[in-house]
């Protein structure tokens, strides 16, 4: 057993309230002693309850949204993070837009205009702008995005986070231009337009 360690933390109740105590011990076997050390961490411990709690109502805020939340590296331009609702909205698999990047889902945009779009938001910090995305069915919706950059600090690169959700009273645009006349002339004959 010599020179082996060991830690426990322990909850307490001192004057009424509960604190916790890490101990951690090691046997000295050549002197046949342990020394050890006691130390009062409850505010350590507290801060990490505080922060699972924090983590847990985050997830869940995210997950939960009805709107697309999208984690970006500006670098890459792919999607470092997603919620549900950004891919199920546009009518991809989970596995379908991990695939993708910003790129990839521009309908009409191409990539030096996005590059500038991505040098702005990063120069300005955040910003608000419409852009025309194209769904796995093959249809361009216009969706409004609101994106700021994220400092992570410490020598970590910024991500963008944006929220992408469709613009009210946008409607989607068929591919189909030819079956979308056909459609729109027999509803206007059936109105009595010609």
């Amino acid at each position: 057993l010599g020179g082996q360690r060991a830690a426990v933390e322990h909850r307490f109740i001192v004057r009424g309230e509960v604190r916790w105590f890490r101990v951690q011990a090691e046997l000295d076997e050549p002197q046949g002693r342990v020394r050890g050390v006691c130390q009062d961490v409850t505010e350590t411990v507290d801060a990490h309850r505080a922060l699972d709690r924090s983590q847990r109502i985050a997830s869940a805020v995210f997950e939960q949204s009805p709107v697309g939340i999208l984690l970006i590296d500006p670098e890459t331009m792919k999607f470092v993070s997603f919620n549900n609702a950004s891919f199920r909205m546009l009518g991809y698999t989970r596995e379908e837009f991990a695939a993708l990047d910003v790129y990839g889902l521009q309908a009409e945009r191409g990539s030096s205009a996005v590059n500038a779009n991505r040098d702005q938001l990063l120069a300005l910090g955040a910003g608000e702008f419409e852009t025309r995305v194209r769904c796995r069915d093959g249809a361009v919706r216009t969706q409004a995005v609101n994106a700021r950059i994220l400092d992570l600090g410490a020598g970590g690169a910024p991500w963008a986070i944006a929220i992408l959700k469709a613009c009210p009273g946008a409607t989607a645009v068929v591919n189909d231009l030819p079956g979308v006349i056909d459609v729109a002339m027999t509803r206007a004959a059936e109105h009595g337009v010609a």
